[in-house]
């Protein structure tokens, strides 16, 4: 059970209350606060999103989520193209400003920083460690890590959701435990947000698998 705050089309203030299910190859996240039920699965030829309506009668699905950091990267490289046309001086600061850095033969690169601070208090009665990650300077995500041992990474569903870039991705699936509170800077083509989560609840337990398939006459 989490809370989130910052989802896109809600204030900042807005707390949503999600519940979610995380298996090995697929994740449900019943989003009480909107009515809607998302289900990720991983354990298809490519990867899908089903988002499903409050009473279950009908979804949607989205298939070609990768598309997210390649319309994003596509969006930095006509950036470059067009600063070519400015001074020296005015290119770098709008380059630096959009967190776009070159390599010495102009391609855009992704640099990216971990730190870690060994203790941060508790969370849920555990140990906590802070896990900060940037992407060319700009924070991407600010987390508290328990050592809670996970039989796999969290940082594949974030990878088939495209809400990181791969560098990032290569970066998140290093950092062992699982983050119990954070704060998630999503960045697309379109938009810049960031995203706080704080888990209320957690635990393991066997669950039907059945939960993560379309409900029976669930139409798209």
């Amino acid at each position: 059970l989490q809370e989130i705050t910052g989802r896109p089309g809600s204030s900042q203030e807005e707390v949503q209350i999600q519940q979610v299910y995380i298996a090995s190859d697929r994740i449900l996240v019943e989003d009480r606060s909107r009515g809607l039920i998302r289900i990720l699965r991983l354990d298809v030829p490519e990867p899908v999103l089903w988002e499903i309506s409050g009473d279950l009668t009908s979804y949607r699905e989205t298939t070609d989520l990768a598309r997210i950091q390649k319309d994003r990267r596509q969006q930095e490289e006509q950036l470059v193209k067009r600063t070519l046309e400015l001074s020296e001086s005015e290119r770098t600061a709008i380059l630096a400003a959009s967190h776009i850095h070159l390599d010495s033969d102009g391609e855009i690169i992704r640099e990216i920083r971990v730190e870690e601070k060994d203790s941060e208090g508790e969370r849920l009665g555990l140990p906590v460690r802070q896990v900060r990650l940037f992407e060319n300077s700009r924070l991407i995500a600010d987390l508290l890590v328990a050592d809670i041992e996970t039989p796999f990474s969290l940082a594949r569903f974030h990878r088939a959701s495209g809400a990181f870039s791969d560098e990032v991705l290569v970066a998140l699936e290093k950092v062992k435990g699982l983050p119990l509170e954070g704060t998630i800077q999503v960045v697309t083509a379109t938009l810049t947000h960031p995203l706080s989560f704080r888990i209320l609840q957690w635990d393991r337990k066997e669950v039907n698998s059945a939960i993560f398939n379309l409900p029976e006459n669930c139409q798209l």
